[in-house]
């Protein structure tokens, strides 16, 4: 993803796609509690606490603080462009890229891991 045009459209996706993982996780959190009540024995509800504690970690925090990273991101690749013109080789604005995308990619990772999971210990009281 080189140059302005490009790293500005990948922040604009990764926007995108934290707003839609904070409706699917919402949408989970409702999932759980409409059914957690059916499931009384000691391990089935360690994994209700724990499948809450997740969505209660990536939707009070996680992703609104992802989000300003990028957005700080964003802030400073525009300085880069605005006082260095379209060069391509500020290193650390691209580094700084990538980073970011390998943390949107592990973000994305774990919440399609416990999503599935999620779908699979649902469907027990389903």
């Amino acid at each position: 993803m080189k140059g302005p045009n490009g790293i500005h459209e990948g922040c604009r996706n990764w926007f995108s796609e934290i707003e839609f993982w904070k409706t699917e996780l919402h949408f989970l959190k409702k999932l759980l509690d409409q059914y957690s009540d059916q499931f009384n024995d000691l391990a089935s509800r360690q994994k209700i606490d724990q499948f809450q504690h997740f969505v209660s970690y990536y939707t009070g925090g996680l992703l609104d603080e992802t989000q300003k990273e990028i957005r700080k991101h964003e802030r400073t690749f525009a300085i880069h462009i605005a006082s260095y013109g379209n060069k391509q080789d500020d290193d650390s604005c691209h580094a700084r890229h990538s980073e970011l995308a390998n943390k949107m990619e592990g973000l994305k990772i774990q919440i399609m891991n416990q999503k599935e999971m999620l779908f699979q210990f649902i469907e027990q009281a389903i």
